[in-house]
């Protein structure tokens, strides 16, 4: 028999014992998932922080094209950066003169204490807060809702979601936080 053909049964062989259950084998994944996103965020934290005072084209050059770009109404502009979770996003906000003049998370339980129940449009929301994670369908015939969920950390802990709720003409009709089931731990069938 010809060895090369054999080497490949043996790998799998020598390998046999390193295979996990299929709960184990998912859990492992998560594992590799977030050390992934944790690295990802550890090297974007290495580039030159941007700060007040800088060129506001100067920083999108240094930072490249932001997700959300709007017009703010004394004449600046605001660029929201999103990271790979969307927990945090980078806000860029300039005045006319194009200098940066803040830069911050939108992301946080203040931020969203903001929203006006009745006042806020879906345009508002984005122009604050970016594109959200998640968007949805709730309720049925005349009860339907959009619902924009924003990752976040609530308190600045706890992994959860915003869920903002548009009514039929588009306002905002209600918000509020939920548990974020993408950080929750999953059930194994055991």
């Amino acid at each position: 028999m010809n060895p090369d053909l054999e080497k490949p049964r043996m790998i799998r062989k020598r390998l046999a014992p390193l295979a996990l259950a299929p709960s184990e084998n998912a859990i492992a994944v998560r594992l590799v998932a977030r050390a992934g996103a944790l690295l990802l965020a550890a090297l974007a934290g290495c580039a030159a922080p941007i700060t007040p005072g800088a060129g506001f084209n100067e920083a999108l050059s240094a930072r490249g094209t932001p997700a959300v770009r709007v017009t703010l109404p004394a004449g600046g502009e605001r660029a929201i950066y999103s990271n790979t979770f969307g927990q945090f996003n980078q806000v860029i906000e300039s005045d006319g003169s194009g200098k940066v003049v803040r830069v911050y998370n939108s992301l946080t339980d203040d931020a969203f204490a903001q929203i006006r129940i009745g006042q806020w449009r879906a345009e508002d929301v984005r122009a604050v807060f970016g594109r959200p994670a998640e968007t949805t369908v709730v309720g049925f015939a005349e009860k339907r809702a959009r619902v924009w969920s924003y990752r976040y950390r609530q308190d600045g802990v706890w992994n959860s979601l915003m869920h903002i709720h548009f009514g039929e003409d588009g306002r905002v009709t209600e918000f509020y936080p939920g548990p974020d089931q993408l950080f929750e731990p999953k059930e194994s069938n055991k």
